[in-house]
């Protein structure tokens, strides 16, 4: 939903999507196991995380050129020099390696909108770590995608006031 739901801001805007995907290390994934564990069942344990790592990029890029594709939207590495003049929208898909929530932080505070998806069910609330660290680090604004990607992006908007500085900026920097 939130892959969709950002084709569907960059078709409305005639704007560029960098879809991240963080490959973690392999050696970090692997949790700590003690001194009863053996080299060879170590690396056998890293191994299979490595191959696990893998199938999971491979899952995301398929998803992004999936959905990418039916759109119709041209792939392209970087926006081209009329991005947003009516060019129309184009898409990137970007693989880095780290820690999910720090690399994510990194690319949204170079980003102009972030769309994160919603945690939904109990598993996904249990960790929001990325979700949080976007929210409270990365200085610009985020778009949360519902559970099943909006038909439009076109309607009513709602803003939450209180009356405070932060709301005022908030507001500001969303106009």
């Amino acid at each position: 939903a939130a892959l969709d739901t950002a084709l569907a801001v960059a078709t409305l805007l005639q704007a560029h999507v960098e879809t991240l995907h963080v490959r973690i290390e392999p050696a970090a994934a692997v949790p700590f196991v003690g001194e009863g564990m053996t080299g060879a069942l170590l690396q056998d344990l890293i191994d299979l995380t490595e191959r696990q790592i893998a199938q999971r990029a491979l899952q995301a890029r398929a998803m992004f050129e999936n959905a990418r594709d039916g759109l119709g939207i041209p792939a392209m590495a970087v926006p081209s020099p009329a991005a947003g003049t009516g060019a129309g929208p184009s898409a990137a898909f970007v693989e880095v390696v780290g820690r999910e929530d720090e690399m994510t932080v990194a690319q949204a505070r170079v980003a102009d909108l972030v769309v994160l998806a919603r945690p939904d069910g109990p598993a996904e609330r249990l960790n929001t770590s990325v979700f949080d660290a976007v929210l409270l680090e990365s200085g610009g604004p985020v778009l949360i995608a519902p559970p099943t990607a909006p038909g439009a992006l076109v309607g009513n908007i709602a803003v939450a006031w209180n009356d405070s500085r932060e709301a005022a900026r908030a507001l500001k920097a969303a106009l």
